[in-house]
């Protein structure tokens, strides 16, 4: 069997993977056209996830990042450690408010089996050196890594070249017009207008790239993900500084640039949490489309005889990337779709 990955984000590659350590001949297909809207995967944390990402109520999710974290460890031992940039996450808050979200929070994911720690500001300012005099207290959840979002890209590009996997740099416009016995839909926002009516909205956010200066401290050891008055914010450590994001907000596809409101806040309350970023120097400023869909769970199973989907996941894509791999691996041995990830579920109609 032939199957032909349309996508060369860290969905597409994850999949293409998986499929071609099942025996299967895979390609990929990677849009290079330059494209204005940027690949989610480009504009990334890295954040694996589940505690950091749970909103109570949220059951499926949740399950589902927490699975995820475990194909992670699987996925590591083909990618290597070098790809992780933090073993630990720390969550924290600067204000009463705050401080009783995350409370709620620990209660739900304890009611659920979640391993984590409730600790108060001076435990929390230990734990992230530096930390500015605002935060109140935090919740420590040992082992929910980030990785390099680029280091696991390049990572996943080696190992296909060494099962042999070609990467068509190549728009598809036309999933009919593939030539393969099957296809997985791994295109990400662009999606939709490869199978109209899926259910697939771009989410934009911008990400800031802070580079450690001469004289400054350096990044913490740990992800940060911070309540400020309410609104998050998170500091991801990579070797030569952080990574800033957390905005979020339905955006149009053809404006790719980041909106001045949304980079103040993010430098605001990153200084907040860190005073100590002041002394770093901005690296750089993205925007990113992340494939949303109504319900806040990815379509992963087949919409006809030939076509899979595996795309939907909102900013939750590094998470469930080598779980991804793994369900679509499954469907392609036999497997039924989850209901709850099933993409006919949310289908309107529409052909290929």
């Amino acid at each position: 069997m032939h199957v032909a990955v349309v996508g060369g984000g860290v969905i597409g590659l994850s999949c293409a993977l998986a499929l071609s350590e099942s025996g299967r001949r895979v390609t990929v297909f990677d849009d290079a056209t330059g494209d204005p809207m940027p690949p989610a995967s480009s504009v990334a944390g890295g954040m694996l996830a589940a505690v950091g990402e749970a909103r109570t109520g949220e059951d499926a999710l949740w399950s589902l990042l927490r699975r995820g974290a475990d194909a992670w460890d699987r996925q590591l031992r083909r990618l290597g450690s070098e790809v992780v940039t933090a073993d630990d996450t720390v969550l924290v808050g600067t204000d009463t408010a705050d401080i009783e979200h995350l409370g709620t929070v620990a209660d739900w994911v304890a009611e659920r089996s979640g391993t984590l720690e409730v600790v108060g500001a001076a435990a929390a300012r230990r734990l992230v050196p530096g930390a500015g005099p605002r935060i109140r207290g935090g919740v420590v959840v040992k082992g929910e890594r980030a990785v390099d979002n680029s280091l696991v890209i390049d990572a996943l590009r080696r190992c296909l070249e060494e099962a042999a996997v070609p990467i068509v740099r190549r728009r598809v416009d036309d999933l009919g017009a593939v030539d393969a016995d099957r296809v997985v839909l791994a295109a990400g926002c662009g999606s939709e207008a490869l199978w109209p009516g899926l259910g697939i909205h771009p989410v934009k956010g911008e990400v800031l790239r802070l580079s450690r200066g001469r004289y400054a401290l350096p990044p913490p050891t740990c992800v940060v993900r911070a309540l400020v008055n309410g609104r998050p914010v998170y500091l991801v450590p990579r070797a030569d500084g952080v990574v800033v994001g957390a905005t979020s907000y339905d955006g149009d596809a053809g404006d790719p640039q980041p909106q001045v409101g949304g980079v103040v806040d993010l430098l605001t309350d990153a200084m907040t949490v860190l005073p100590g970023l002041r002394e770093y120097r901005l690296a750089g400023i993205q925007a990113g489309f992340r494939p949303g869909t109504a319900d806040g769970l990815p379509l992963i199973g087949a919409l006809d005889d030939r076509v899979v989907a595996a795309t939907g996941h909102g900013r939750n894509g590094f998470a469930l990337a080598a779980l991804t791999g793994e369900l679509i691996r499954e469907l392609f041995d036999g497997a039924e779709a989850a209901p709850e990830l099933d993409p006919r579920r949310r289908y309107q109609g529409g052909t290929a």
